[in-house]
């Protein structure tokens, strides 16, 4: 692993390196610690963000369209925190929030161009696909939430990860040993080759947004994105990490060891950055060819032979059916919550339905009353958490109970069944009876109050480690998303939609107002932090900053209570003494979550959007 770090590629100057920001301005950005488990991040300061667009060719990076990483002199430049003076912004016109600071800039752009919110998320999707290569991309997918404001009507998209149409039922049956536990060596291998690839739906999803809602088409998008992607990427601490985490995977295939790892050995530092000309150019051909390039044409046929290659089975029909066959959802998850209107992904994402019943389970106690994070709170909160995790997967692929899973009387009767002492054992509840016949999130909203929001994903970080050759995107390893003994809600079989966790949320007052949009990265962590989220704000009074910045929990249904090392340990004993069973983990946990959310005061008209210091999120607003 050493020998991989001491190899050095061009160096640019470090007075270069610290003037550089997210759109070449070259402004000298503020500094201050990196979160870690010793030093919270600095304090939010609500400030209006100005993103002045950059001429075409101008930047402070030094352009490199051969490809390649540049080295940068000195350890410290590039991480989060020290190029990002503070992780909120406060404006009237619009606002958007995602896991890099130069693809919420995007965003903004083109709503400052007079794009409106779907315009700006369907922007802010591709580009944090090329700065944020890690968590998603075109070869992946995952969920939009829209809210209409002139309807005060809400829709959803769905581009979860299917299965191709050639796959067995028993494709798994491989990776099981005789007991029937996971083989782990070739689980691994599975997960790093084509065998994983999931069918990408992403870019159609884009499409059908904007052609339905949109403003602005996608050829009228994409130069927003390759002016912004020419800077290349920064690499912070984060991706540093990530890359290092997931070396191996990448070293495996050619054209990532290439893209991704310096002189295709090794990892980059921190303040070092990764050029990606193939990439732009196959944004660029998407926008004067239309997707149909991608999913018909030379792309498609390249994705399907690097696929087949490596033992996967998607033909060139599985992506042909992915251009079209977009699952828009007309009546997504909605619940009220003490009077406001939550909206958000149904089946097959489990988050929509599992934010709801936590809710719908707190509803019944004054949480305001017991105070945040207090024993008292934490403890219902998380014996909430442990009812309401069960089972889901695909509605096309069985009968599942989402009328009585989201019904307040299964609530009242899981709510009745949290005392003062901690339940230590639980069995899932039944809803029948109440029942009638690494990931990344961005969040925007626009002038007129329309919300749109979306989380995607390639499922691992860096996928299953395939990059396309020419093309500079990575493959998804979408397929272990399902479970590998068949017979199961979330079994694979041809067309299937794997079950998700990914959960795209917005509130809205009883009169139609936006209150707050915000999502989540984070696996199934992703419903405990929008739960909390929620609770934050609407319960407890505090900004979208501040829910950002504070301790997290989590409890699933083993009945463990998992906190981030900020808690009190005062309030650690107490839950303690109570029972529980406490789990403390660092101060700053990124498998915590990372909620991406803006905020709105109908009083003031004021727009408040976060950035969650867990990783390289950031808000800009205008």
């Amino acid at each position: 692993m050493k020998q991989r770090r001491q190899l050095a590629a061009l160096t640019l100057s470090a007075a270069m390196l610290i003037s550089m920001t997210a759109c070449g301005q070259g402004t000298q950005p503020s500094t201050s610690s990196v979160p870690s488990s010793s030093s919270q991040p600095s304090a939010s300061q609500s400030s209006s963000a100005s993103v002045p667009s950059s001429p075409e060719g101008e930047s402070d990076y030094p352009l490199n369209n051969q490809g390649g990483i540049a080295a940068a002199e000195g350890s410290d430049i590039g991480t989060a925190a020290t190029t990002l003076s503070t992780r909120d912004a406060s404006g009237y016109n619009g606002a958007v929030t995602s896991g890099k600071q130069e693809a919420s800039e995007v965003g903004i752009e083109v709503l400052k161009a007079g794009g409106n919110a779907i315009d700006a998320c369907v922007a802010t999707a591709l580009a944090i696909g090329f700065f944020e290569p890690n968590a998603s991309g075109l070869g992946g997918g995952g969920f939009m939430n829209i809210y209409l404001a002139d309807e005060q009507k809400n829709v959803a998209i769905s581009s979860q990860f299917p299965a191709p149409e050639d796959i067995p039922l028993d494709y798994f049956e491989y990776l099981l040993n005789e007991d029937g536990t996971r083989n782990q060596e070739l689980w691994s291998e599975f997960n790093s080759s084509g065998k994983a690839v999931s069918i990408m739906k992403a870019l159609s999803t884009y499409q059908v947004a904007l052609d339905n809602w949109g403003t602005m088409t996608l050829s009228e998008i994409i130069p927003y994105v390759t002016q912004a992607a020419e800077q290349g990427i920064r690499v912070t601490e984060n991706l540093h990490n990530l890359i290092d985490s997931s070396y191996e995977k990448l070293y495996m295939h050619e054209a990532s060891r290439e893209l991704w790892l310096k002189d295709g050995l090794t990892v980059p530092e921190v303040g070092d950055v990764i050029y990606n000309p193939d990439l732009i150019d196959t944004l660029n051909l998407i926008a004067e060819n239309g997707i149909e390039y991608f999913y018909e044409g030379p792309i498609a046929q390249e994705i399907v032979d690097i696929i087949q290659a490596d033992g996967g089975v998607m033909n060139m029909n599985d992506l042909k059916t992915a251009m079209t066959d977009v699952l828009v959802i007309d009546d997504p998850v909605e619940v009220t919550y003490r009077g406001y209107k939550l909206y958000s992904m149904p089946l097959p994402s489990s988050g929509g339905v599992i934010v709801g019943e936590i809710l719908n389970i707190l509803e019944n106690f004054d949480l305001a009353s017991m105070g945040h994070n207090t024993p008292e709170s934490i403890h219902v909160i998380s014996e909430a958490m442990m009812r309401a995790y069960a089972y889901l997967g695909d509605p096309s692929f069985g009968d599942i109970p989402i009328t009585g899973l989201s019904s307040k009387d299964y609530a009242y009767s899981l709510y009745e069944q949290i005392t003062g002492e901690a339940t230590t054992e639980l069995e899932a509840g039944d809803p029948m009876p109440y029942e009638s016949a690494s990931t990344t999130h961005m969040s925007v909203i626009d002038k007129d109050g329309n919300m749109a929001c979306m989380t995607q994903s390639i499922s691992s970080h860096f996928g299953c480690g395939i990059t396309v050759p020419g093309r500079g995107f990575l493959l998804s390893n979408g397929l272990t998303s399902f479970d590998l003994e068949q017979g199961k809600p979330n079994s694979v079989a041809p067309g299937k939609l794997s079950l998700s966790s990914m959960t795209p949320t917005i509130l809205v007052s009883p009169e139609g107002e936006p209150v707050l949009i915000s999502g989540s990265p984070g696996g199934e962590r992703i419903i405990a932090c929008m739960a909390q989220t929620i609770i934050n704000i609407v319960d407890f009074g505090m900004n979208a900053q501040d829910s950002a910045d504070a301790p997290r929990v989590f409890a699933g249904a083993d009945c463990v209570i998992q906190v981030e090392g900020r808690m009190p340990q005062d309030v650690i004993d107490e839950l303690e003494a109570m029972g529980h069973t406490v789990k403390v983990g660092s101060d700053w946990d990124a498998n915590m979550g990372s909620s991406n959310t803006i905020t709105y005061n109908p009083d003031t008209g004021e727009l408040h959007v976060a950035g969650d210091p867990r990783r390289d999120s950031q808000g800009v607003a205008y």
